[in-house]
């Protein structure tokens, strides 16, 4: 009886030993792949931090780019704004010309040799004043265009629309009107100092 017990006892802990170690066995693949798996998603991650510095990398470099890019056309526009400040100040001269000119035709007496120089200097500071002017529109059209060219060079249609960089149409007639404005002051100016240099009723103050 008793031995009939310690072979229970025997094959019962044999068996457990047995299970004991058909446990160990079956949790040891378990821990393999768990193991796998976290190898796994440490390199996935890893590829997506890769993935991130590059991004970040190529987006540091296209702001660099843009930023010299920006640089650029600043340097484009700034004549721009130059020549169309020269256009007004050039016209201020020549109305300052023309003050002068009409002042002394009231404060002197004018023979008619100084009334004709005076005369002639009016028309040639007019006709100067006017090719002056032409000449800084030209120019103009020559910074708009290359300007143009520099934003479709350096920017994508997507960045100048944001960036509000609109392509110059017909550079070189653009602001004719401006243009044609103080071509006008020129002109009409020198035709009314001359109308009073020449005329009879003028009295010498």
């Amino acid at each position: 009886m008793s031995s009939q017990a310690g072979d229970v006892r025997s094959r019962a802990g044999a068996h457990h030993r047995g299970g004991a170690e058909g446990a160990v066995f079956l949790v040891e693949p378990r821990l393999g792949c768990g193991t796998g798996a976290v190898g796994s998603s440490t390199s996935s991650w890893r590829g997506v931090n890769e993935r991130a510095n590059r991004i970040s990398a190529n987006v540091r470099a296209r702001s660099e780019n843009v930023r010299a890019s920006s640089d650029r056309v600043q340097t484009k526009t700034g004549p721009v704004r130059f020549h169309k400040k020269q256009q007004w100040v050039t016209t201020n001269y020549v109305v300052l010309i023309y003050a002068a000119i009409t002042w002394y035709a009231h404060h002197v007496e004018l023979s008619s040799l100084l009334s004709c120089v005076l005369s002639t200097i009016t028309i040639v500071t007019g006709l100067i004043a006017t090719g002056i002017l032409v000449s800084f529109q030209y120019d103009l059209g020559e910074l708009r265009e290359s300007t143009n060219t520099a934003n479709k060079a350096f920017f994508s249609k997507e960045e100048r629309d944001s960036l509000s960089l609109r392509e110059y149409r017909h550079p070189y007639a653009r602001g004719w009107h401006v243009l044609a404005a103080l071509i006008l002051v020129c002109v009409v100016g020198a035709i009314l100092v001359i109308f009073v240099l020449i005329s009879p009723a003028r009295s010498v103050v």
